[in-house]
């Protein structure tokens, strides 16, 4: 069980190796100014990247762009990376880790930066993890940052450095654009963008801009399965019968109904979810106990139902436009309805307490409406740490279902 668990695990960390996203149509340029239209893998960074894979066809194999050999790559209308070498803020965003000085702490770095609004007012963002910077560029002027920062005041006090408030108003200035518009810009995506393309727009200036069409998805399906489940059962010795090393009740196959709602996170070209997915269970089996002093047998017997409800990631790994493969790996938590343990053990319902156990799954989708899945749950206590026998239960899972919303 447990092997199985970490070869899961393992796959999970691993499976970006394999994972497919689409070749799209698009350009780079060398650092010599040579330009060669290309097809460029688009996974949708999170972080901007150093480098990028590519394909001249989309028979050919694919080669990586670095930065270090191209200045400029893109996708038209979808986005665009241009090498710039920049002063970055390299300041401590955590709030526990503030600084008492208000002047950024600048760091030249040479990085793709994500082109936002080009045009005579340019709009540009770099993220790494924790670091999100905006910079900008009029035409006939050099690449800046957009100076914004968290620090400490003497008081004690966390105060904003909003430099780029002034910066803009006093660099992009336009009638259609007022003072109080700008004191009220914050130094996000949503807040910039619509400046820089209003800037433009007022000074009669082309312009263009790049957006990721990626939408966050929310979905629900029906489920319906079966738990191929049993219990192991621990106690110290009560009338002559004992089962330290532990005692395997039957293993049997039980149906399971649920739901399965899921949010498809908006980056990284859907590829992560989030998923809650309540379902219905119940286990009903026995085992036997056997006495050290004359061999007698006592039976048991377990009944258990619960409220199952798994929680956790899922990334999807697509194979073509209609099929695709998924792994899941989150914690499940149970609320149990009437249990027993009886026979020579008498356990009544109230001290049943189920532990929150692992779950790791693999699965199949087509045409995002009908899956099916394996999934392993991880040895879980039922009954409460106080009780003197501990009984734990085992189970794996397949499960089909059907997207209806």
């Amino acid at each position: 069980m447990t092997k199985n668990c970490i070869t899961l695990l393992l796959l999970l960390t691993t499976s970006g190796l394999f994972a497919q996203i689409k070749f799209e149509k698009g350009y780079f340029i060398s650092t010599n100014n040579q330009k060669t239209d290309c097809y460029i893998k688009n996974v949708d960074w999170i972080n901007n990247p150093i480098d990028f894979e590519y394909k001249l066809t989309l028979e050919d194999d694919s080669k990586i762009g670095r930065i270090s050999s191209i200045k400029e790559f893109s996708v038209p209308t979808i986005f665009k990376y241009q090498k710039h070498t920049v002063q970055v803020d390299m300041s401590e965003n955590d709030l526990a880790k503030l600084s008492y000085d208000k002047n950024p702490e600048w760091k030249e770095k040479t990085v793709y930066l994500n082109v936002i609004v080009e045009g005579n007012a340019s709009l540009y963002h770099y993220k790494d993890s924790d670091v999100s910077r905006f910079f900008f560029k009029k035409q006939g002027t050099g690449i800046a940052q957009l100076v914004y920062k968290n620090f400490i005041t003497e008081d004690g006090d966390i105060a904003e450095n909003n430099e780029y408030r002034q910066k803009l108003y006093t660099e992009l200035p336009c009638a259609s654009i007022s003072r109080n518009r700008v004191s009220k810009l914050r130094c996000t995506k949503n807040s910039l963008t619509p400046f820089f393309i209003d800037y433009n727009t007022c000074k009669n200036n082309d312009f263009e801009t790049y957006k990721q069409v990626t939408k966050g998805k929310f979905s629900i399906r029906a489920e319906i399965g079966v738990n191929y489940q049993k219990t192991n059962l621990k106690t110290e010795s009560i009338f002559g019968f004992s089962s330290d090393s532990g005692i395997d009740s039957e293993q049997k196959w039980s149906p399971r109904i649920g739901i399965d709602l899921e949010y498809v996170l908006p980056f990284n070209k859907n590829k992560w979810a989030a998923f809650i997915a309540p379902y219905y269970q119940s286990y009903k089996g026995g085992g036997s106990l056997t006495s050290p002093i004359n061999g007698a047998v006592r039976w048991y017997e377990v009944e258990y139902s619960s409220i199952q409800v798994p929680l956790g990631i899922r990334h999807y790994m697509f194979l073509n436009d209609t099929s695709k493969l998924f792994l899941n790996a989150g914690i499940i938590v149970d609320f149990p309805l009437n249990n027993t343990l009886g026979g020579v053990i008498s356990i009544k319902n109230d001290s049943f307490r189920t532990s929150v156990g692992g779950v790791f799954g693999l699965g199949y989708s087509y045409d995002n409406t009908y899956f099916l899945e394996a999934r392993l749950t991880t040895p879980r206590e039922l009954l409460e740490k106080t009780s003197q026998t501990t009984l734990k239960l085992n189970q794996f899972s397949v499960i089909l279902g059907y997207r209806f919303f």
